[in-house]
């Protein structure tokens, strides 16, 4: 039986009285060397995207990787001086479907001292942490670097996020539900220099540590832990703001969060005494609501007035930013097939179905009220400013809600047989497979020969940063899928 640590260092206090085998645990439920399979499967699938996506094919990644340029020298604002940069030309396949990323080839231009940057009010701690390894390296490698330093910076976000994930009592398919996380387009922005893709990792690891605090005795350093995850994660993107009041409001109906909320009336001497240790966070929080509140106000002073032609507009533009978080690269110019579309949306809509007709409390409504609440926002925004809304905006509530009905189906997926249980993983590893492996084989033919091409010619096409043929970086891809599904193959459920 589980006893309380409440000294153990961690996140989760909870450990097996049989120390002979948490010995050899990474989890409880994964085996040392099973989660460094699933670790390796998943820095193999980060590596393809981030090796086989040709230099700022990713949107606005140039203006991004220019401020991190600037960065170096605490330089935010427009235009960024710069003591060289690569000659311009990538935008000649931008919004071009037909054309190839080959139609430029890049070479550094030391002339270049100047350029205007789209980044201006943009928090700054995402190109403090691109621009780390720009202070050894210059020139023609400076982007690659950069580009793989931000992909092992998520890379570590999101395998921390799975190993405390994998300590909760999920099962096999739960776990697989969790793989959504994983899915091929914010995996894009992630293997990319754009601060989505790290908000996107931070969004899940502070969803996890939220729902493991809920639910689970943890440590002491819990709420510490929790206030720097949220800290860091406003600091990424200006709207980030939103989504934590989001994933606020729905913790509420875990009972310590009311609990909590309920007691903060009847304060005595000793919460008075200790709130003298939260005059660093309110400080924090004001400077944060003060850039959110210049966001907030840039947004409202460009939006249109609102009427009933307006509400109908954003209504319109909810399918497209769906059709975005789903997928749609290479500067917004190409998407994945629409037969990929709608094996996404069906296993998007059988989940969501799911947790409203299975899903255990108090996860159901959590994950209820975050979807909801993104819809709301999307239409909101929509009216107020049409087209100006995109899907990777959207990342953190995907985040929440796939580690949200992870937890809330756990449970129910328990009482099936062993037989209906091995069959449900197969059928979702084998659609997971074919999401990603056909998502990566359109986009790297896009990116090779343009989407007008066959797939016979694009195949031996050389493609990306290492301008590999797409079948190399394909096996590569699939390698990676194995071993993450292979290392869940023998997830067993925690004791509880």
């Amino acid at each position: 039986m589980p006893q309380s640590t409440k000294n153990f260092p961690g996140l989760t206090t909870l450990k097996r009285a049989d120390t002979s085998e948490s010995a050899f645990q990474v989890t409880p439920n994964l085996s040392n060397n099973q989660f460094l399979l699933f670790l390796f499967g998943l820095f193999l699938i980060m590596a393809v995207w981030a090796m086989a996506t040709p230099m700022f094919a990713v949107p606005d990644e140039i203006s991004h990787f220019v401020t991190a340029l600037g960065a170096t020298n605490f330089q935010f604002s427009s235009p960024v001086n710069l003591n060289g940069f690569y000659d311009w030309g990538f935008d000649c396949f931008a919004f071009q479907r037909e054309v190839p990323a080959s139609c430029y080839e890049m070479s550094w231009n030391s002339s270049i001292t100047a350029m205007p940057v789209t980044t201006k009010g943009y928090l700054p701690t995402f190109f403090l942490v691109v621009s780390l390894p720009l202070h050894l390296f210059t020139g023609l490698s400076s982007f690659i670097v950069s580009r793989a330093w931000i992909t092992i910076v998520n890379f570590s976000v999101l395998a921390l996020g799975f190993h405390y994930l994998f300590q909760s009592r999920l099962n096999r398919s739960g776990a697989l539900i969790a793989l959504l996380i994983l899915s091929p387009f914010p995996l894009y922005f992630m293997a990319s220099i754009n601060p989505s893709g790290l908000a996107y990792s931070l969004a899940f690891l502070l969803t996890v540590i939220l729902l493991k605090g809920c639910t689970e005795p943890v440590a002491r350093n819990w709420k510490l832990v929790t206030i720097f995850l949220t800290l860091a994660f406003l600091t990424v993107r200006r709207d980030s703001i939103v989504w934590v009041g989001l994933m606020g409001i729905a913790i509420i109906p875990f009972p310590p969060v009311r609990n909590f909320l309920q007691g903060l009336p009847r304060g005595n001497g000793q919460r008075k005494r200790n709130s003298l240790r939260v005059v660093p966070l309110v400080l924090a929080s004001l400077a944060i609501a003060y850039f959110s509140s210049q966001y907030a106000r840039g947004f409202l002073r460009n939006a249109q007035e609102l009427d009933l032609n307006q509400i109908r507009a954003g209504v319109g533009n909810i399918y497209p930013v769906f059709l975005q978080l789903l997928g749609k690269y290479g500067w917004l110019s190409e998407r994945v097939p629409n037969e990929i579309y709608a094996l996404f949306t069906s296993i998007l809509i059988l989940i969501f179905a799911l947790v409203i007709i299975l899903g255990v409390e108090p996860f159901r409504r959590a994950f209820v009220l975050v979807i909801c609440g993104a819809f709301c926002l999307l239409l909101f925004g929509s009216a107020l400013r049409p087209g100006y809304l995109q899907g990777r905006y959207f990342f953190p509530a995907f985040a929440f809600g796939a580690v949200c009905a992870s937890y809330a189906l756990t449970n129910r997926f328990d009482h099936l047989s062993k037989q209906a249980s091995a069959r449900l993983f197969g059928l979702g590893t084998t659609g997971l497979s074919i999401l990603h492996l056909v998502s990566f084989a359109e986009v790297a033919k896009r990116f090779s020969d343009g989407s007008s091409s066959s797939f016979p010619n694009a195949i031996s096409s050389p493609v990306g940063l290492l301008g590999l043929p797409i079948f190399v970086y394909l096996f590569v891809y699939a390698l990676g899928l194995f071993l993450i599904f292979s290392s869940l193959k023998n997830f067993r459920n925690s004791i509880s």
